[in-house]
């Protein structure tokens, strides 16, 4: 099974970059700024999944194909994580825990957090999540120009009226499972 290359940023580092201007925070990381940013010590790879392959998909077209035993790079600036570890901590009543809880806000507003990984600077917005990644209190942000397609790719092109978010959230975030893929079954048939 391929390994993925994404790394995981701890957004206590990133907030401490964060500029104020009007009232709202911006982020604006160069890459030496979202290099110190990566947690330390993190593995900064997952096993392949599905929420993976249609990145490659969505990245390199159909006829992309995982080989297996190889570790992929091509995810490194489309995809990451943010450990919000103790920012949303409610006994938190003082004044740094509040200003990170307004830097986390903004960190989550359309226009998103801009960060370099080495390839430019990209915009990037909250993503998805699996359960796990909730209980760690992780989010995956992705490049802005690939939310909707990706969006779209996970809701099958399907457009919902009213539904249970919590199933809807539930569902998106098994993308992230780990599993093997199994290609030619031809089991829709």
């Amino acid at each position: 099974m391929a390994t993925y290359q994404i790394y995981e940023l701890s957004a206590r580092a990133v907030m401490s970059y964060a500029a104020e201007k009007d009232g709202v925070y911006i982020f604006a990381l160069n890459r030496s700024a979202t290099e110190h940013c990566k947690v330390p010590g993190a593995k900064h790879e997952q096993d392949s999944c599905a929420m993976f392959h249609q990145l490659m998909y969505q990245l390199h077209g159909e006829g992309w194909q995982e080989r297996s035993d190889e570790k992929v790079t091509a995810l490194s600036d489309v995809l990451f994580y943010m450990d919000f570890a103790g920012i949303f901590d409610r006994r938190g009543t003082g004044k740094t825990q509040q200003a990170r809880r307004e830097k986390a806000r903004d960190m989550f507003r359309p226009e998103g957090i801009t960060l370099d990984f080495g390839g430019g600077p990209c915009r990037y917005v909250a993503f998805e999540r699996s359960a796990s990644m909730s209980r760690q209190s992780r989010l995956s942000f992705i490049r802005a120009e690939l939310y909707e397609p990706m969006r779209q790719r996970i809701m099958l092109n399907m457009e919902l009226g009213r539904c249970q978010l919590s199933k809807l959230y539930a569902y998106n975030g098994l993308m992230f499972s780990s599993g093997t893929r199994v290609d030619g079954i031809r089991i829709d048939k």
